[in-house]
């Protein structure tokens, strides 16, 4: 049992340094980050045919609906060098995303490689929590929401929207151990249902504006 083990393992190890050898990538991960105003970023990798035969790329599948993937030609002669673009879509999405594109050859079923693809979309305003909550069995007392910017882009508190006459909101900065805000916040009344929201509005250089929204929720 062990001695067939040994032998598949050997078996597939062959493949693996069989395609390595006839491939190489210049790259195989990509680490992007977008600026605010990017709604999509691209990462290239070149490829080149080291064979002595021709290969052809048959398909590339990309792990996530956000990221798309081509390939300039498909068909490499000894030598040749092609280009695989991914592209990365923003949509809604926020932090740190991965995906992988994986490269199949024509007439292989394992990939011959597969390219990974790191988005890291900035946080303007990073609110912790972001969702604030009384209910019959909690205490009746402030919460605090900590508001972080990212200065490269936004580096002050322009505007903090909310429903005064249900909600006290005040806002206090400290600077240690870094720069924040912190917000302290309760409703005006525990007794009464209601949800609302707080919209943060934050400003920097050259226009830049950025918001988030707290979510608030009491329920007696």
């Amino acid at each position: 049992m062990l001695r067939s083990i040994a032998i598949i393992a050997l078996f597939l190890g062959s493949i693996l340094s069989s395609l390595a050898s006839e491939l190489t990538w210049d790259r195989t991960e990509a680490r992007i980050e977008l600026l605010p105003h990017e709604t999509e970023v691209r990462a290239v990798y070149k490829v080149t045919n080291n064979s002595d035969a021709p290969l052809r790329i048959n398909k590339l599948e990309s792990s996530s609906g956000s990221t798309l993937s081509k390939i300039d030609r498909r068909i490499l002669y000894p030598g040749d060098t092609a280009t695989v673009t991914g592209i990365f879509n923003k949509g809604k999405r926020q932090g740190e995303n991965h995906s992988t594109i994986k490269v199949f050859l024509e007439g292989r079923n394992n990939p011959a490689a597969v390219l990974g693809l790191v988005a890291q979309i900035p946080v303007l305003i990073e609110a912790s929590p972001r969702i604030l909550y009384w209910k019959s069995d909690s205490l009746q007392q402030e919460q605090q929401i900590e508001l972080l910017l990212d200065t490269r882009y936004v580096n002050q508190i322009a505007d903090i929207n909310y429903d005064s006459v249900r909600l006290n909101v005040k806002k206090e900065s400290r600077s240690e151990p870094i720069p924040r805000t912190i917000l302290h916040v309760s409703p005006k009344r525990y007794d009464v249902p209601f949800r609302d929201t707080i919209v943060i509005y934050a400003s920097g250089p050259k226009g830049m504006r950025s918001q988030t929204r707290i979510h608030i929720f009491v329920q007696p």
